[in-house]
């Protein structure tokens, strides 16, 4: 999670108590922009991570990363792997 974001302790809720391994909290209502962590989930999968997103994408869910998430090991893995 971010060091620098206020939040209200119901909203790592979702992420604690998720039944899925990955859990991530897009915000929805954001407008795009060369700073936020953007998230694309496409058929339940998250499918890019980064900033900015890949516009040729398809998106089922797009929003920016409100900064809390929890991740399964294999993506911690890959994610290392990958210097992220």
């Amino acid at each position: 999670m971010d060091a620098d974001v206020l939040y209200h302790r119901e909203v790592l809720q979702s992420p604690v108590q998720s039944p899925y391994e990955s859990c991530f909290l897009p915000d929805r209502f954001y407008v795009p922009g060369e700073e936020s962590v953007n998230l694309c989930v496409a058929n339940g999968s998250l499918v890019d991570f980064r900033k900015p997103i890949d516009t040729v994408l398809r998106c089922d869910v797009q929003g920016e990363s409100v900064g809390f998430f929890t991740l399964s090991p294999d993506i911690s893995a890959n994610l290392l792997q990958r210097g992220a």
